[in-house]
């Protein structure tokens, strides 16, 4: 018996089964060349790391503008030269911040005065304000809750007194639990205790670790600041100090105000509705503001950090879309391309769009992030898409798509600390496409030559797929995630870990521990699993996140970890 299927039947299968209505139209030698270039250029030395506000970022936006326009896509409504310029604050130390005193120089009393700059300047947790007080030296400044060590006990009193203090270290053989007792923060914390007004850090060991000097920083740094002014001095010979005369400790701040660039491609097509994809573009710059993993052995060394992955490989990857979406069919939406400036300083850029769309907000279909997807574990061949809660259709069509044989690891989350955040806060269904952390995150080290342009195609191809599948479908539904209502945890403390994020067993696997960072002091390697901390199972992210909000700094505890099949306990403090 034959039967007969009429071809309304036939193109009914066809667009429940088949989500490649249209193949990538161009060759994987030719996109992966175009996305080697994109790269390349973005992470060269020139740009010196692309900080938001600075004239790499500037070279940056030009250039993307200029794909842009050759993709044949128009600068969208309200910028110009497709450039969204946005203002911020940042933070600087005043003129007037110095350490002032008298001395004995060549048999002659002179007044000495340091200005702030590389070497002289407030530490992260220094408070703001001017004071005149003797000098009081106090060794290390360390002090154990046993008391069988302690710098304090034949100094005399400090109330009312600077404190300078030598921030070496007495042994450096010392134990994990003396360690605690050792961090600067720590001392200041003794110091104040007793009485101190300010706190003058010197070292006289060049492999000592001292925070580098930052010339800008967030308004939100200020968090958890002492209320005493403490700075490090580069200069070890503060003893030369007159001590029957005061010295005099002022820390004050100006705000400055910088300008930061979004970069918007508009493809119009008369649609109702208009999909957003995005990338971040900036990085760090020479770690002015902080942020950097990495740590040297030289003081206040400028490295360029170049950010290859993070986020060179996701604007590349906006850029290739923006030209391959401009000549496909699918024509059902109109596409908003944003090269985001400022994310690594806090969504600067997408908080600022969302605030200023060249579109109604209410016809915004959904956005799709791309956020380090240059590093494609060709071992593991799989990544991440974050978001797939906040709409009830991603998962459906994104479990139809294959690419290239990658497996995909799903989040449901619509939060985090990238630039999709922005949009999921206003009720817009977002995805995220990440490749997994590596130990070049945040360091000089995240170069282009480390790239996985083979990835890079795949994934590109992937969301071209993504979006081609969604191309017939009306506006989707937006869901709020899990965290929305559920107990955010906060916590005070870091394991310095960095995570695999496409670990799919139980517990938390690392991928990297940070020099000096708790959890590398402990003895914890890349590749272990850990499974608990103290008394608290770990089963995942979240519950790991929650378990930290359970300790306070200087707190001992055990973690247990697998490696190898075999389960280790470690003992750890914060």
């Amino acid at each position: 018996m034959r039967y007969f299927y009429s071809p309304l039947f036939i193109w009914v299968l066809l667009s429940i089964f088949c989500v490649k209505a249209q193949q990538y139209p161009y060759k994987k030698s030719q996109t992966t060349s175009r996305l080697k270039q994109h790269v390349t250029f973005l992470a060269a030395d020139k740009l010196e790391g692309r900080l938001v506000g600075s004239k790499g970022e500037e070279q940056a936006s030009i250039y993307i503008a200029k794909q842009y326009k050759k993709s044949a896509v128009t600068p969208a409504t309200g910028t110009h030269n497709y450039l969204q310029t946005f203002s911020f604050k940042r933070l600087t130390y005043a003129s007037n911040t110095s350490l002032s005193y008298s001395a004995i120089l060549s048999n002659r009393k002179v007044n000495l005065s340091l200005p702030v700059g590389y070497t002289l300047y407030p530490l992260d947790f220094s408070g703001i304000g001017s004071v005149t007080a003797p000098l009081i030296n106090v060794g290390y400044g360390i002090t154990t809750e046993t008391g069988d060590y302690d710098d304090y006990r034949n100094v005399g009193a400090v109330q009312g007194k600077i404190v300078s203090i030598n921030a070496d270290y007495p042994n450096r053989n010392m134990s994990k639990e003396f360690a605690r007792y050792a961090d600067l923060e720590a001392r200041a914390d003794s110091a104040i205790r007793r009485g101190a007004v300010g706190i003058i850090f010197y070292t006289q060991d060049s492999a000592t670790q001292i925070p580098n000097y930052k010339q800008y920083f967030t308004y939100s740094s200020f968090h958890g600041r002492k209320n005493v002014p403490i700075v490090f001095s580069a200069q070890s010979n503060l003893s030369l100090g007159l001590v029957h005369e005061p010295y005099q400790i002022d820390v004050d701040t100006v705000t400055k105000v910088f300008e930061g660039h979004n970069v918007i491609g508009w493809l119009d097509n008369k649609a109702a509705t208009t999909v957003v994809i995005g990338a971040h573009y900036d990085h760090l710059g020479y770690n002015e503001l902080g942020g950097s993993t990495y740590i040297s052995s030289v003081k206040n060394e400028a490295l360029v950090h170049n950010g290859a992955d993070d986020n060179a490989s996701g604007t590349a990857a906006l850029m290739e879309l923006a030209k391959t979406l401009s000549k496909s069919s699918y024509k059902r939406n109109n596409y908003l391309f944003v090269a985001f400036s400022g994310e690594e300083e806090g969504l600067l850029g997408s908080n600022y769009l969302v605030n200023h769309l060249p579109v109604d907000k209410n016809t915004i279909n959904y956005m799709i992030n791309m956020d380090m997807v240059g590093r494609l574990d060709t071992s593991k061949h799989s990544f991440a898409i974050n978001g797939t809660g906040t709409s009830p259709v991603w998962e459906k069509v994104l479990d139809s798509i294959t690419i290239d044989g990658l497996k995909v690891k799903y989040s449901q989350s619509g939060s985090g600390s990238s630039d999709h955040a922005s949009f999921y806060v206003n009720g817009i269904p977002v995805l995220h496409y990440f490749t997994g952390s590596h130990s070049d995150y945040h360091k000089p080290s995240d170069d282009e030559a480390l790239i996985n342009y083979d990835g890079m195609y795949s994934i590109v191809k992937h969301i071209y797929t993504l979006v081609g599948a969604l191309d017939s479908r009306s506006k989707l539904s937006f869901t709020p995630t899990k965290e929305d209502t559920a107990t955010k945890a906060t916590f005070k403390v870091t394991l310095g870990i960095m995570p695999d994020y496409l670990y799919e067993g139980k517990g938390v696997k690392v991928d990297g521990a940070t020099p000096g960072k708790p959890a590398a002091n402990a003895g914890i390697l890349k590749g272990d699993v850990i499974m608990q901390l103290g008394n608290i199972s770990i089963d995942d992210m979240q519950t790991y996140m929650k378990a930290l909000g359970k300790f306070n700094k200087g707190q001992t505890t055990k973690v247990k970890v697998l490696r190898a099949d075999k389960e280790l306990f470690l003992d750890v403090t914060f």
